[in-house]
């Protein structure tokens, strides 16, 4: 499941969303879930967002995955998981700045 994907584009604003995915029982799927999926993008947004994810065994609640020139601010994330949960994952990439509000 993933809540938003998106894939190969250049300036994007992914803003003021609400990401509501998973089951409410362990029992049932999905298996692997991800709130939002950012993938291979470059001088993106993602701000202001409220992602609630669940799945039976890994949640990823914004999985930032090569990326390039990419902010992440003022989000709020819920992951909860059979057995591995990861509020904001991060893998490989250039000028990646982040804001967690205190």
């Amino acid at each position: 499941y993933y809540g938003v994907y998106n894939y190969y584009q250049d300036s994007s604003v992914i803003s003021g969303n609400t990401v509501t995915g998973g089951r409410y029982s362990y029992t049932t799927f999905p298996t692997t879930q991800y709130g939002m999926y950012p993938y291979y993008n470059d001088n993106t947004l993602v701000a202001n967002n409220t992602v609630t994810t669940r799945a039976t065994t890994t949640v990823y609640g914004i999985n930032v995955y090569f990326n390039d020139n990419f902010v992440v601010e003022n989000n709020k994330i819920w992951v909860d998981s059979g057995t591995t949960s990861y509020g904001l994952y991060l893998y490989t990439g250039k000028s990646t700045n982040f804001s967690i509000p205190a």
